[in-house]
């Protein structure tokens, strides 16, 4: 298979260090930067994109980060067939588990790092940096006193856990969708920030993140809302292209939206909770400039026969007043639905939308 690899940054360096295999061949390294033009990338001359038309190819290897989805549009707008663009994340995802690109490289595989109660010494991944984003505005509004209590764990931390003390899970740990090697009920609070948008099968993911939490204790979902953060309606993501999927409030689109309510209560249902508590939020700043008594006093009118063990259960986290009014109602009946629902194994389930 003939490649064309787009990129000479941190991510193509990862890539062409490891061996190619026999089937296939670079035949051109393009990059947009003119000054760049005519030096060499590990042995291949760097070439300006619009000999793409010229060259004979399978694939082109999208092995950039910053602006991939501008250079996704310019390899369309060249006429590249979207089935011949494959964007390489690079060695650090390929070196711990199965990946697309085991098809072209030959990854030195490291072993799993069996997982381990303790707190998060060192960065797990080079990824994070949403999580501390919130962090000041949590303590002002009491969100670790309230939800981060006891032993705790973050999926997908990477360099950011939520607490100093949490465990934490990442890619060296194995697959998230299903936490192997945690047994059933191990954690007072389970936390999870921009990490279910990357999971092939969300459900499955919710279910076992769940299945962890102890009696009483409490999933904490946090993803990227479409609208707000997003900004757009199809893949690939503007911020990452490994996104799976997008998320809206109470509403689905084809071909990669995904209803978080609808998600959360299928995943959990499956698990024998039934109307498994869930609230969702949506959010168009980090640091929460608007809390969410506004919207906490709509759901209560929904709700005045909650109790208050029900009402404190739910982290409603509604910290942008949407414009979207229907939207703020959906959001209302969703709140009454969970303070009337009932809880598997007196577990709490927190999702943010941000």
């Amino acid at each position: 298979m003939k490649i064309i690899v787009f990129g000479t940054g941190k991510i193509a360096r990862s890539l062409l260090k490891c061996p190619l295999r026999k089937e296939h061949s670079i035949v051109a390294v393009v990059d947009n930067d003119a000054a760049k033009w005519g030096s060499e990338f590990f042995g291949f001359p760097i070439e300006n994109p619009v000999v793409i038309s010229q060259l004979p190819y399978d694939i082109i290897l999208l092995a950039t980060i910053n602006g991939h989805r501008e250079i996704w549009k310019q390899l369309l707008d060249m006429g590249v067939a979207r089935e011949r663009i494959l964007w390489a994340i690079g060695a650090e995802k390929a070196e711990w588990s199965a990946d697309p690109l085991d098809r072209f490289f030959v990854f030195s595989k490291k072993p799993l790092v069996p997982f381990e109660k303790k707190p998060v010494q060192q960065a797990l991944s080079v990824c994070g940096g949403e999580t501390r984003k919130a962090h000041d505005r949590r303590v002002r509004e009491g969100f670790f006193d309230a939800y981060c209590q006891g032993e705790g764990l973050d999926i997908g931390c990477g360099n950011d856990p939520v607490t100093p003390t949490c465990s934490g899970w990442d890619l060296c740990n194995g697959d998230a969708q299903y936490l192997h090697g945690i047994p059933d009920e191990s954690f007072d609070f389970v936390y999870s920030s921009h990490c279910i948008e990357h999971m092939l099968d969300v459900r499955v993911a919710i279910a076992n993140w769940f299945r962890v939490v102890r009696r009483g204790g409490y999933l904490i979902i946090y993803g990227p809302e479409r609208d707000l953060y997003e900004k757009q309606r199809t893949l690939p993501s503007r911020f990452n292209f490994d996104h799976k999927h997008y998320f809206l409030v109470c509403r689905k689109e084809a071909p990669d939206t995904l209803d978080i309510c609808e998600e959360l209560r299928e995943a959990l249902s499956t698990t024998g909770g039934g109307n498994t508590a869930s609230s969702t939020s949506g959010s168009a700043t980090m640091d929460g400039s608007r809390c969410c008594r506004s919207s906490r006093a709509r759901a209560n009118t929904h709700s005045k026969s909650s109790s208050k063990s029900c009402e404190s259960a739910v982290n409603v986290g509604m910290r942008q007043v949407l414009q979207d009014e229907r939207v703020r109602a959906s959001v209302g009946d969703i709140r009454a639905e969970v303070c009337a629902g009932v809880y598997l194994r007196g577990g709490r389930v927190c999702a943010g939308l941000s």
